[in-house]
């Protein structure tokens, strides 16, 4: 996928002409930057995906997927089609076919709309409330000096702070008033209540209709306090369909790869290495430079380290392969890394069931 060039073929054609690819980017007001837009159309990979899936698979990745996801796929679809046989063979591999997609900062735009979408819902949200707060009206009407001594914790007037100031200042505003609302207080328990509502009987004949019962109540409760959506139900769900691991994992299910997806996206506070040797740790942090001498047992060793860390740092799990076979993967047990106390346990590569990259010492002491 490059800009002018919806395949290889015009990609090579590209190549042999002069002239800029870059097209202006809009998207934060005027400005002089300029990105490269690749020539893309999903629609063209609609017959090969049809050919393999039922009619809605194409459908339902059009809808739910983000760019990075869809010139995934049209990039792996477009690898097949040049060599005749990859197909098969990478079933046939089983798990011995892996799939790594670097994604990089993965779906920016969808985050960033995520975002946009959730601050919007939350400041219709707190203005709804505050402004039917009995509390904030009679706030308004008392004297400065009242004020102060009746709520010291109230944010300043937005009015009264200098314009630059009075978008932040609102936001404030709304969001304290909300948060005493007694009319808030009593939506969210009646909500309690809708949410507990639980299965009964068989699970598999009651869920179904708990579902149903919880959406009749919700809709009553919206209706009889007139509320907008709430924030957490404003975001689309496509925020989680398209996290890092989502390229590598589609292009797992449409190849019908039976071996290891991921991202291989690290923890950046720890540093990451192949295990092959120990210069490789260098520029890593210290603890993540134990940690790959740790892993480098030999010069013969072939495979994939792996470490979780979630006391020392928020990502979940970093790891870098060496490009080939793994025979053994290193797994977390310690929440901290240090010389005293080794980080992880070796895992012998027969007992590993694909590779999981969610290492856990329960999985570990059950292999």
């Amino acid at each position: 996928m490059a800009p002018r060039s919806p395949n290889v073929d015009a990609f090579a054609a590209n190549l042999e002409r002069a002239g800029s690819w870059l097209t202006p980017f809009g998207g934060f007001g005027p400005d002089n930057f300029l990105v490269g837009r690749p020539d893309f159309h999903f629609a063209d990979y609609r017959e090969w995906i049809a050919a393999r899936f039922p009619p809605n698979r194409f459908r339902q990745l059009e809808e739910k997927m983000d760019w990075p996801t869809l010139y995934a796929i049209g990039a792996f679809i477009q690898a097949l089609g040049q060599n005749p046989g990859l197909e098969e063979e990478l079933t046939r591999l089983g798990t011995r076919a892996h799939v790594y997609v670097g994604t990089g900062i993965g779906s920016i735009s969808g985050i960033a709309e995520g975002a946009r979408s959730l601050d919007r819902a939350q400041r219709r949200w707190d203005r709804f409330w505050a402004e039917k707060n009995p509390g904030l009206a009679a706030h308004l009407a008392a004297s400065p000096e009242e004020r102060a001594a009746r709520r010291p914790d109230a944010p300043a007037l937005p009015a009264d702070l200098p314009p630059e100031e009075r978008p932040e200042a609102e936001e404030i505003w709304w969001h304290y008033w909300a948060g005493c609302s007694p009319d808030l207080a009593a939506y969210l328990e009646e909500l309690r209540q809708i949410e507990s509502v639980g299965v009964d009987g068989d699970i598999e004949s009651g869920k179904i209709s708990m579902l149903k019962e919880k959406q009749r109540r919700y809709a009553q409760l919206q209706k009889r306090w007139q509320a907008p959506e709430p924030p957490w139900r404003s975001v689309s769900a496509n925020l989680i369909w398209n996290i890092h691991n989502t390229p590598a994992s589609q292009i797992s299910m449409l190849g019908r790869i039976t071996g290891l997806a991921f991202a291989p996206a690290p923890a950046p506070s720890l540093g990451t290495c192949p295990p092959a040797s120990p210069r490789h740790s260098q520029g890593a942090t210290p603890a993540a430079a134990r940690a790959c001498r740790m892993a480098a047992v030999g010069p013969s060793f072939e495979g994939v380290m792996m470490w979780s860390a979630s006391a020392l740092t928020p990502t979940a799990t970093g790891s870098m392969p060496s490009g080939r076979k793994p025979r053994a993967v290193m797994r977390s047990r310690s929440p901290r890394i240090h010389s005293t106390e080794p980080p992880a346990t070796w895992v012998p590569r027969s007992a590993v069931r694909g590779f999981e990259t969610a290492a856990s010492a329960e999985i570990t002491r059950a292999l």
